[in-house]
């Protein structure tokens, strides 16, 4: 019997968010026009569950995270619509995931820019952003980007203010942290093991 030992992977900023990776590109854009509720069943009717809002959110973290949209899709619409509901930060989110699923990207953007988002869902939300310009470009010039191609897009179109803190990153580091690494360099090229 082999064992596998176990290791450890880091990730590095500039990757997506693991909660992304079952998150499949779209196919195909549909009209970004109105949402129309899907098919619902007697489990998700909005008389069989109450709506706390940690609740909502933490059902909401779960199916994402997991990577279940057509689930997270019938919960969405299962919740009831209050202004409240309307515009809490998790609905906000789960709906950006379904947009992009569905390859409504002016959805996306337009529920990405309608309220500032909490630091812990910058990433997941930059990378859904990015992606879905990607996309688009990509469609538009019917090939993929480059690494060049790409870089053009995200100078054409930055990140809005709702779900950026404001700070440069070069090289998936931030310009503080780049300030602090390239001080020490200069200080010491070549550290000890102990320096580090």
């Amino acid at each position: 019997v082999e064992m596998e030992s176990p290791t450890r992977s880091i990730t590095p900023s500039c990757t997506p968010p693991p909660s992304l990776a079952t998150l499949k590109r779209p196919d195909s854009c549909y009209s970004s026009g109105g949402e129309t509720p899907p098919s619902t069943d007697r489990h998700c009717s909005p008389t069989f569950f109450t709506t706390d809002d940690q609740h909502v959110t933490l059902v909401c973290e779960n199916l994402i995270n997991a990577g279940k949209f057509d689930r997270l899709e019938r919960f969405i619409w299962a919740v009831p619509a209050t202004e409240k509901s309307r515009n809490a930060e998790i609905i906000l989110i789960a709906k950006s995931y379904l947009a992009f699923r569905s390859g409504q990207f002016e959805l996306l953007y337009e529920l990405l820019q309608r309220r500032p988002f909490a630091k812990k869902y910058h990433r997941q939300l930059q990378y859904l952003w990015r992606t879905a310009r990607y996309i688009e470009a990509e469609r538009a010039r019917g090939r993929a980007l480059g690494s060049v191609g790409k870089y053009r897009i995200r100078r054409k179109f930055p990140l809005p203010y709702t779900i950026w803190d404001g700070e440069c990153m070069s090289y998936c580091f931030r310009e503080e942290a780049r300030e602090i690494l390239n001080a020490m360099y200069k200080r010491t090229p070549y550290p000890t093991a102990q320096e580090k």
